[in-house]
């Protein structure tokens, strides 16, 4: 019928810090299969590969 369902991000875990207080800031990065994050807790932006 037409629809599609995006599944969002749950919270990811910083790689830096372990945090799990993230936000997604975009969900395309410099490539279409990555989205990038920010972390609250240590102020990092980090990048995560999309699932399949």
């Amino acid at each position: 019928n037409g629809l599609v369902q995006i599944d969002t991000f749950k919270k990811v875990k910083c790689p830096f810090c372990e945090s799990d207080n993230t936000n997604l800031q975009t969900p395309f990065g410099p490539t279409l299969c990555r989205a990038i994050h920010y972390c609250n807790n240590c102020k990092q932006a980090f990048e995560q590969f999309k699932p399949v």
